[in-house]
């Protein structure tokens, strides 16, 4: 689902805000956190997006969980955000935030999934490759996936190498039929 233009305007307004108080990197960890809690807490990304629970206990449970363990400035952003009654766009602003984060870093992150772990050989020349054709520093995010048989799948933004066995065999069976 594509970030929606207020999700990227909130983004865009606080790293701007980060940049002027010198918090990019500590907000940038906030952002992250949050993301990581919404994946572990689907509990939590309802409560969000429920519209039976008021803003003030939406914000009730953002002090609860984050009060004293995030910047100044997105425990102000949280309450901000409440005010505004856009906490369902929460994940997709703290997503935006990492976005430009990253663009602003020339950093980009490159998503391989594999049967197998792969070696910090095969790593390294993905992260060089990847690296050489983008211009960009590269981080490796790597998740494995058994039912892929072997080969990997390589994503990076909106494009995707996908060479995996499991998808060869799709493929071959496709063109059989």
């Amino acid at each position: 689902m594509a970030t929606s233009r207020a999700a990227i305007r909130y983004a865009t307004a606080l790293i701007g805000l980060a940049k002027e108080k010198n918090a990019v990197e500590a907000i940038q960890e906030d952002m992250n956190g949050l993301i990581e809690l919404c994946k572990n807490s689907r509990d939590f990304v309802v409560m969000l997006a429920s519209p039976i629970v008021t803003h003030e206990k939406k914000l009730v449970v953002l002090e609860k969980v984050f009060q004293g363990k995030v910047h100044e400035i997105t425990m102000a952003f949280f309450k901000l955000i409440t005010k505004k009654s856009r906490e369902a766009s929460l994940l997709d602003i703290a997503k935006a935030y990492i976005t430009l984060y990253n663009e602003n870093k020339g950093l980009a992150i490159a998503e391989v999934q594999s049967s197998v772990p792969l070696s910090t050989e095969v790593k390294n020349s993905i992260i060089q490759r990847v690296s050489k054709t983008t211009g960009k520093e590269i981080q490796l995010k790597e998740t494995i996936n058994e039912d892929l048989i072997g080969g990997f799948i390589l994503r990076l933004d909106d494009k995707q190498i996908d060479s995996s066995v499991r998808s060869q065999l799709l493929n071959l069976k496709k063109r059989l039929n």
